[in-house]
């Protein structure tokens, strides 16, 4: 037996991974439904385990920033509608209050789910 062992190489590529083309947009749509359907009370289409996923990749490949820019923004619209639907409700203000307090309660629950 006097053959020498196979060497094996491995040879890594130097490039970075790239995200799809339309990864950033079509996550973020995902993600756009998924907030909606939270604030709004319906259910959720997609799992959360994927959803994390794409924005774990988002943020690997460092549009973290554009992505946390985006839901800022759809929390704060979706925040906007909550007190238009408050105002003129009642003119009594402790059932006022009771209804922001109710409001605020749900909001809270809800960006604690997303």
């Amino acid at each position: 037996g006097g053959k020498p062992p196979k060497k094996l190489t491995i040879s890594l590529k130097k490039e970075k991974p790239q995200l799809p083309q339309n990864f950033e947009q079509d996550t973020w749509d995902r993600l756009k439904e998924c907030v909606t359907a939270v604030h709004t009370q319906q259910p959720v289409t997609q799992s959360f385990e994927q959803l994390y996923k794409g924005v774990e990749d988002l943020c690997i490949h460092k549009k973290g920033e554009s992505l946390y820019e985006r839901l800022a923004a759809e929390c704060e619209s979706h925040i906007q509608r909550n007190i238009a639907g408050l105002v003129n409700q009642t003119p009594d203000p402790v059932l006022f209050l009771e209804l922001a307090q109710s409001t605020w309660d749900a909001h809270c629950n809800r960006m604690s789910t997303i």
